[in-house]
C-alpha cells in the first residue's frame, strides 16, 4: 500500500496542471459572456423602477448562455483530463496488484475494467465540476438581485476564486478517490473478499474514527445518512454511500486489502 500512497502523492501536481488549463478555460470563456451580457444589466441600475426589465433579461440571457455553455463543457473536461487520469489510473491500479498479490492473490487482466470505470468515474466527476460551478453563480447571482448589487460583480469574484484555488482542491480530492477506486476494482477482480480503512500519520478525529474499520468488498462503509461520530464532536453525515475515501474535502485515507 505504500507504493500505492506514492503514486497518488506523486501525481496529484500533473491533476492540478491539468484542472487548472480547464478552470483558466471557464474563466475566460463565463467571464467575457458574463462581461457581454451582464454589463446592460449593470447599468439598467440607473433606470426607472419600471424599466428594470433590461435587467432581468440581460441575467436571464446570461443564465440560458451558461446553460448551453456547461454541457460542452462537460466534455471539454473529460477530453482534456483524460491523459492525465488514465496514466494516473493505470499506475494505480499496477500498484494495487501489487497489494493483491501480496495477500496471497493472483494477478488478473484488470485493463478493462480499470479503463471502464476510469472513463466512468471521470464522467461523474465532471457532471459534478459543470454543476458546482452552475450552482454557485446561479445563487450568487440571486442573492446580489435581492440585495440590489452588480451580478457582474458576483460573477467576477466567484470566477476569481475558482481560479486561485479550485483546481488544487480537486485534485486533491480526485487524486484520493481514483486512488481508492481503482483499487477497489482491482480487488474486486482478483477476488478479495473485504477491505480495510486506514488513516495516515495525523487525521481528523472523523477519519481516526474509520482506521481499521473493516467491511466487504461489496459493501459500504458509511451508508449515505449515518453518522460519523467521534465521541464528544458533531456527527458528520455523508450524503451518498461512501466505498472508499475520501470521506470529507480533504481527506488522504486509503483502504487496503482486508
Amino acid at each position: 500500500m505504500a507504493g500505492r500512497k506514492r503514486v497518488i502523492d506523486a501525481n496529484r501536481a500533473a491533476l492540478e496542471d491539468a484542472a487548472q488549463r480547464v478552470v483558466n478555460r471557464e474563466v475566460n470563456d463565463i467571464g467575457n459572456a458574463a462581461r457581454r451580457y451582464l454589463r446592460e444589466a449593470a447599468r439598467s441600475g440607473d433606470r426607472p423602477q419600471h424599466d428594470r426589465g433590461v435587467e432581468r433579461r440581460s441575467v436571464g440571457e446570461f443564465t440560458s448562455w451558461l446553460d448551453e455553455f456547461l454541457v460542452g463543457h462537460r466534455e471539454f473536461i473529460r477530453e482534456r483530463m483524460w491523459a492525465s487520469v488514465w496514466t494516473f489510473a493505470q499506475l494505480v491500479s499496477d500498484a494495487a496488484m501489487a497489494e493483491a498479490e501480496a495477500a496471497g492473490f493472483e494477478p488478473a487482466d484488470v485493463s478493462q475494467n480499470v479503463e471502464a470505470f476510469t472513463r466512468a468515474m471521470l464522467a461523474g466527476r465532471a457532471a459534478a465540476w459543470t454543476a458546482i460551478l452552475q450552482t454557485r453563480l446561479e445563487d450568487r447571482m440571486q442573492a446580489a438581485a435581492e440585495a440590489g448589487e452588480d451580478p457582474l460583480v458576483v460573477v467576477e469574484e466567484t470566477l476569481a476564486e475558482r481560479r486561485d484555488g479550485y483546481a488544487e482542491d480537486w485534485s486533491r480530492d480526485t487524486g484520493t478517490a481514483i486512488g481508492n477506486a481503482v483499487a477497489v476494482t482491482v480487488f474486486t477482480v482478483v477476488g478479495v473478499l473485504s477491505l480495510r480503512w486506514l488513516a495516515f500519520g495525523e487525521n481528523c478525529p472523523y477519519c481516526s474514527s474509520m482506521n481499521g474499520r473493516t467491511v466487504g468488498v461489496q459493501e459500504w462503509f458509511v451508508l449515505a445518512g449515518n453518522d460519523v461520530a467521534p465521541e464528544g464532536l458533531p456527527a458528520m453525515r455523508p450524503g451518498s454511500n461512501v466505498r472508499h475515501p475520501p470521506l470529507h474535502q480533504g481527506c488522504d485515507c486509503m483502504v487496503t486489502v482486508g
